[in-house]
């Protein structure tokens, strides 16, 4: 809400036709906005931030996704294919999840910069009246200016923690693959008496209570 009264306040600057602004620093907005609206206010527009986390549920099982199905179709060398997944899937996860949940971007702005004033009785509210306002349009109002920002950093996270994460586990293992013919999908070799004579080899060394046992 701070963020979003601060990036905003030259709008209020201007329709109230002052030239100091409203805010100062960010602590004389945190100070201003408990003394003047209430502690309550800080917490304006949060349920349409719970609507966001419907972002997170979109992108992140989108994402491991799209990077299997392109690992699976391009031909590269591993490490290129790998980093080429990485870069096409986290952008288009991020754009397709930034797509379907943005509305929830707009309302919870337009909430938070609602300065005393009551603008909105609540969420519903703030999306019937952006509605008839801007028109359903309205609801994805800076979507491309978002876009510019949160693609290219969902790009940088994701190869990032790709990265890192191969590292990490390379250190875990020592940087050796596994020799464990259980990892390989191998039979262990058993190398017993039992498995010596299932592979053809006469028993008659054995005592024969030890050959009877062993056929049963």
């Amino acid at each position: 809400l701070v963020r979003t009264r601060l990036a905003t306040q030259s709008l209020t600057q201007r329709a109230g036709g002052g030239v100091k602004p409203v805010y100062e620093s960010m602590s004389d907005a945190f100070r201003k906005i408990a003394r003047e609206e209430g502690f309550l206010t800080f917490f304006n527009g949060l349920r349409a931030s719970l609507l966001g986390l419907s972002h997170i549920m979109i992108q992140f099982p989108l994402y491991e996704r799209l990077k299997s199905d392109f690992k699976v179709h391009m031909a590269d060398a591993q490490e290129d294919r790998h980093l080429r997944s990485v870069i096409m899937a986290s952008g288009l996860s991020k754009l397709v999840a930034s797509t379907i949940t943005y509305p929830h971007e707009v309302i919870r702005s337009r909430m938070q910069f609602d300065q005393g004033v009551m603008a909105y009785s609540g969420l519903i509210d703030a999306v019937r009246k952006t509605i008839g306002t801007d028109g359903l349009i309205g609801l994805w109002h800076g979507y491309t200016l978002n876009l510019m920002r949160t693609v290219p950093q969902s790009i940088v996270t994701f190869a990032v923690y790709e990265w890192l994460s191969s590292k990490l586990l390379a250190c875990l293992s020592g940087g050796r693959p596994s020799a464990s013919p259980k990892a390989e999908g191998q039979r262990p070799q058993r190398h017993d008496v039992l498995s010596y004579t299932e592979k053809g080899a006469s028993t008659s060394f054995l005592p024969q209570n030890s050959s009877r046992l062993l056929r049963h």
